[in-house]
Parts: C-alpha cells; structure tokens; sequence
C-alpha cells in the first residue's frame, strides 16, 4: 500500500504557479525594471528608498541630501510614470 503524501506538498503544489502565470510574472517583472531604469536618476533612487526599502520621507530626504519637498515630488513623480508605463500590462490603460 502507499504511503499518503503529507498534507504540505498537496497545498504547495496547488499554490504553485503555472507556466502561463510565471511567464506573465517574468513578463511584468521586466516591463517594471525597464519602467525603473526609464526613470530619472534622483525620482527612482527617492522611489526605491520610500517604497521598496521603507524609508520614510524625512529619512529620504536625509540620505539623499534633498528637502522634504523635493522628495514627495520624486516620489509622486515616479509613481505616475511607472503606473503610467505599467499600465497596459496589468490590465488597465495609461493615465
């Protein structure tokens, strides 16, 4: 008689992506690095600093020697192009 498989391969292979969604994943994660690359130098590095790494604006703006100010411009900036160069892959149209 078999052994049953453990309950955790059953849920993990059910939670698995398929091949279409790791290629629309694959698809949208280099559509999001070359929107990031797209950017100017001082939107994107205000960017990943508050969005990606979790600083705070006031910490941003320390780190990059810019004023408060500065940085939510950045920030808001480049999140306008990049939900505006993202917009068509997920699902939406650019604003």
């Amino acid at each position: 008689m078999r052994e049953p498989l453990p309950a955790t391969s059953t849920v993990s292979r059910r939670n698995r992506p398929g091949p279409h969604e790791e290629a629309s994943f694959r698809f949208l994660s280099d559509a999001l690095t070359r929107a990031l690359a797209d950017l100017p130098a001082a939107h994107r590095r205000a960017f990943e600093l508050a969005a990606l790494e979790g600083f705070s604006y006031e910490e941003v703006a320390r780190a990059t020697g810019t004023t408060l100010a500065q940085v939510k411009v950045h920030v808001y900036r480049a999140r306008r192009r990049l939900v505006d160069a993202l917009g068509p892959y997920r699902g939406g149209s650019p604003t």
